[in-house]
């Protein structure tokens, strides 16, 4: 099993916070956000090596970060070449492109780059393990008004398959939100092309979700430990203020 860590966004939302600095850098409690995710990865023995999939304008900062890392397994940048917002691939369209430039072969464990968690990922392979198909983690929101309009929504049956998916409806379904987590299965690799071929939506991964689980069963872990999704300056400062390593 390889890692991809997705860190290719030009972070608009944030404004002046990432103009110059990739999202995934921003430092939260003296450490960088891709640090953090890092030092999650870790304890999973089943993951390789750890790729971090960035864009052409962010590539040395994400490079000279990498080179600074001590770990225990290869930690290797690819960087697509979009240079701004208007180039971009899009999450999915990233992952795809990634998948047929390293032609993957293994199950791939793909973590957003502006995720803050402290899941026990090893738990999360586990539960893989024993589905063998495309899992994500889920994150129980305190009410539906703190999910809408802002996430993807999920609902699941008594053994966590998915029945449904919005990506960030008006009114939500359930409190479970989307997280930028998954395995995938080398098997569903494929399909992300498949995805594109038909014209849908290259960006919010959670738009490959929901088509997929219309056709072969999808299942979400649902995560009790605190979660943060870096989307906008003031989910970072909340982030900042609450986030225990």
């Amino acid at each position: 099993m390889k890692a991809v860590i997705l860190a290719g966004g030009f972070g608009k939302r944030m404004g002046e916070i990432a103009k110059d600095t990739p999202k995934a850098l921003l430092p939260v409690n003296g450490k960088p956000i891709l640090g953090h995710i890092l030092q999650r990865i870790g304890p999973v023995k089943e993951i390789e090596e750890v790729i971090v999939s960035t864009n052409a304008k962010f590539e040395d900062q994400i490079r000279e970060w990498a080179s600074s890392q001590d770990t225990d397994r290869p930690l290797w940048v690819v960087a697509e070449p979009a240079t701004s917002e208007g180039e971009k691939l899009g999450s999915i369209g990233a992952f795809a492109w990634l998948v047929n430039e390293l032609a993957f072969q293994e199950d791939i464990f793909c973590i957003f780059g502006d995720n803050l968690f402290d899941f026990d990922l090893s738990a999360f392979v586990e539960f893989y393990n024993h589905k063998k198909a495309l899992c994500f983690g889920l994150h129980k929101a305190p009410s539906k008004l703190a999910l809408a309009g802002r996430l993807g929504v999920v609902e699941i049956d008594s053994e966590n398959k998915v029945t449904g998916f919005e990506e960030k409806p008006a009114e939500p379904k359930s409190l479970l939100a989307a997280t930028g987590i998954y395995i995938i299965p080398a098997k569903d690799l494929k399909l992300f092309a498949k995805y594109l071929e038909e014209g849908n939506n290259k960006d919010a991964f959670g738009n490959f979700t929901a088509w997929l689980f219309k056709r072969e069963p999808v299942y979400g872990f649902v995560f009790e430990q605190p979660w943060f999704d870096i989307g906008t300056p003031e989910a970072y400062s909340e982030a900042k203020g609450k986030y225990k390593d």
